[in-house]
């Protein structure tokens, strides 16, 4: 099985951005509980679903999932100065998706 550590993966996707805040959700109980998954690092239940700064955050990131489940970690969601970061998952690995924070240009409709 490949891994992939999910703290290096958003540092990678930021490419040398400042991550400013980030938001970790929860995973479906139900679907983590299916597939008999446990919380690698446990993120406190406060800190779900709250804009965390990455100090803050980090330490909840820094474990390795396999690359191609798409259910091995919770939703994420990371704001650096010039984009929005979360991971995403096609008929390939694990990526990280971002967006500008700050789109320019036409619209697309």
């Amino acid at each position: 099985m490949d891994k992939v550590n999910l703290q290096a993966l958003i540092l990678q996707a930021a490419d040398g951005d400042p991550v400013e805040a980030l938001v970790i959700g929860s995973m479906n109980k139900r679907l983590r509980e299916m597939q008999d998954l446990s919380d690698p690092v446990v993120v406190p239940r406060e800190l779900r679903g709250v804009i965390l700064n990455w100090q803050e955050a980090k330490q909840y990131l820094d474990y390795e999932v396999d690359q191609f489940s798409v259910n091995e970690h919770d939703p994420i969601i990371v704001w650096t100065s010039t984009f929005v970061i979360t991971l995403g998952f096609d008929d390939g690995p694990i990526r990280p998706v971002r967006v500008p924070r700050d789109p320019k240009g036409e619209p697309l409709w």
